[in-house]
């Protein structure tokens, strides 16, 4: 069964769009039912009717809680896509493990792979999937990454560091179940050392952080390397945390109150994470923290484009209307034509439980606004 739980995004004042890719969306639509819509735009801004409405037009521009709450979503439905990716293809391979074919069917499923040692491999050709399906060109693993455990965890920690901006991204040392239970294992510990003021508390809270850390401090997408065998500090697997839930006839059901669920390729396992595997030397890839840093930080690009080449970006998704009429509108016009089509998408949105859903037929385009504001001035 195909499960894609695409996270639709809140459309507030109409300051945020639907969806979740990039220059692949269809961001500036011209209603069917007016047809002379770019026309209109273009005969007000002859009589400057466009631009006396760019004085006094309510534009609703995205204020910083909405961007923050958009990137959050955008990197949301990347981490779901990604996290169905790979429970699709375990569902697919595990008939095959342990049998003759396996091998070729490993090889369908993800080509290149050396399989047997496809567990990283597969995460990171998952992963693009993902990035390639939403239109997006962010590189969130690099290339050398994929090639083994320790490289992995040798190119992530140089690439996301905090002096880097990558707060939140990467975690290292024993993983517990609940924050409860991190919490229980801090007080031990601080009890332990007699911390008892201040400044000691403080620093040796800090120092704990550095070596502990709570699997719910990740989100579900997360890519964990583990012990291959208690104890083991020489082989490692990778695996993903798909999230919390439990397990019904060899399916993850998400469930905010289970239990940690892990999935994997190499052998194409799911199952209990604390149950299956040794957690108290883990390396944590959190890939939703990294993908909206990511996403804030192109977004910011965008942002901070000259005016040819929002022209440029809005000219790669939108085909109805062209580089003299999108000329004609002021600056910040096409800085809310650029960031409707950043937070645009044309995938399918699925009701969920855990966000508020509103139908994509109910976002409007600042193209469309600013068109029916200039017919409504022209009257």
């Amino acid at each position: 069964m195909k499960f894609r739980r695409i996270v639709p995004y809140l459309v507030a004042g109409m300051s945020c769009g639907m969806g979740s890719g990039s220059t692949s969306a269809q961001a500036i639509s011209v209603p069917e039912n007016n047809q002379n819509l770019m026309a209109t735009i273009t005969n007000a801004a002859s009589v400057s009717g466009l631009f006396a409405l760019a004085e006094h037009a309510d534009l609703h521009f995205l204020d910083v809680y909405s961007i923050e709450n958009c990137l959050n979503l955008k990197a949301t439905n990347l981490c779901n896509i990604y996290i169905d990716n790979m429970l699709e293809a375990q569902q697919r391979l595990v008939p095959h493990v342990g049998k003759r074919n396996y091998r070729a069917a490993v090889r369908r499923e993800l080509p290149g792979a050396p399989v047997g040692l496809h567990c990283v491999y597969g995460q990171y050709v998952q992963l693009n999937r993902a990035i390639n399906e939403l239109g997006d060109t962010l590189t969130i693993v690099p290339g050398r990454a994929r090639t083994s455990c320790a490289e992995f965890k040798k190119q992530m920690r140089n690439k996301y560091t905090t002096k880097k901006g990558f707060d939140n991204c990467i975690f290292e040392g024993k993983m517990y179940e609940s924050d409860s239970a991190y919490n229980a294992a801090l007080a031990a510990y601080l009890k332990r050392i007699h911390a008892n003021n201040d400044s000691a508390y403080t620093h040796y809270v800090q120092q704990f952080a550095q070596n502990n850390f709570s699997v719910d401090a990740i989100e579900a997408g997360s890519m964990l390397i583990v012990p291959r065998t208690p104890g083991n500090k020489r082989k490692f697997h990778m695996i993903m945390y798909v999230g919390r839930g439990y397990i019904e006839n060899g399916q993850f059901i998400p469930d905010n109150n289970g239990r940690p669920i892990y999935t994997a390729h190499n052998k194409e396992n799911i199952g209990y994470l604390f149950d299956t595997w040794d957690t108290d030397n883990v390396f944590a890839s959190n890939t939703q923290q990294i993908a909206k840093i990511k996403y804030k930080q192109e977004f910011a690009r965008i942002e901070m484009m000259p005016r040819y080449q929002l022209i440029q970006y809005i000219l790669t998704s939108n085909k109805s209307v062209n580089a003299a009429q999108l000329n004609m509108l002021p600056f910040y016009m096409l800085q809310k034509i650029a960031r409707d089509q950043y937070f645009e998408s044309e995938i399918p949105h699925t009701n969920q439980k855990t966000a508020p859903f509103i139908t994509q037929n109910n976002a409007e385009t600042t193209l469309n606004i600013i068109a029916k504001n200039v017919q409504a001035h022209m009257l």
